[in-house]
């Protein structure tokens, strides 16, 4: 049986139906959100009521004044740390760039340290050749001598 054989008020009972269904629905969920909402307000209510004097006393207003004004006092108290430790870095990164030239400085010491002992090595090994090579040859010219001198 299709649509279109359904007589027409059929078909708009049936369209009454689904808007009816379609209420209830909207209903149904407006009434659980009543619900969860008087849950909640039903002991606020209670707390409102049993607890005037202690939770809206003048007392509580004063007390709330000097935070406000505490939170005001608080907030210019860091805003003055703030400033203070960006001058504190400033110092800071002051300080670092005075380390690195030092450490430049101390390698470049020690740089011109060990050059300096490796050419006096280099110079005491240069000098002890020419110093051993003229030796060396008088040595060997003074054995040529006496084996020539054996010889005869």
């Amino acid at each position: 049986m299709s649509l279109r054989s359904i007589p027409s008020s059929t078909s708009h009972t049936i369209t009454q139906l689904s808007i009816l269904l379609n209420y209830k629905h909207q209903y149904n969920i407006l009434y659980e959100r009543y619900i969860r909402i008087k849950k909640l307000l039903i002991p606020i209510l209670g707390l409102f009521i049993l607890l005037p004097n202690s939770v809206f006393s003048q007392d509580n207003a004063d007390k709330l004044d000097k935070i406000i004004i505490e939170m005001g006092k608080i907030k210019k108290d860091i805003g003055k740390i703030k400033t203070e430790i960006a001058v504190l870095k400033e110092g800071q990164n002051y300080i670092n760039k005075r380390i690195e030239d030092l450490q430049n400085i101390m390698l470049t010491g020690f740089a011109i340290l060990f050059s300096g002992m490796f050419a006096v090595v280099g110079f005491v090994i240069w000098d002890r050749r020419t110093a051993l090579a003229p030796a060396v040859k008088r040595i060997e010219e003074l054995s040529q001598k006496e084996k020539a001198v054996e010889k005869v």
